[in-house]
């Protein structure tokens, strides 16, 4: 059995009212969990990030979303601000060569 480290995802947030929660999807968006959000100062962009530990090594789809005060969450399809994905690579071990990160 492979052992495999944490991922720390993280990133940056923003809409007209403050946001409130951001949610990961790890599953290509069938499951989603609370990611941390820190406070909304004046109107900066806000942190968010998530502690994931992948089951095993492989390809995953990760969704990202983001909810306003108001309860407006983004689509998931058809519109520019739509959930961002990213296709992440897990690995046994740091292989440069094959190391990939695509974000739509």
């Amino acid at each position: 059995m492979v052992e495999l480290e944490e991922i720390d995802i993280f990133g940056w947030t923003w809409a007209e009212n403050p946001i409130v929660s951001v949610e990961v999807s790890t599953d290509g968006g069938e499951n989603w969990k609370e990611a941390k959000v820190e406070g909304r100062k004046s109107v900066e962009w806000q942190k968010f990030s998530f502690r994931w530990y992948p089951k095993s090594v492989g390809e995953y789809l990760i969704f990202v979303r983001a909810i306003d005060s108001l309860g407006n969450s983004q689509p998931l399809t058809s519109r520019r601000n739509q959930v961002s994905r990213a296709m992440i690579f897990v690995q046994n071990s740091l292989d440069e060569e094959n190391l990939h990160l695509n974000i739509d």
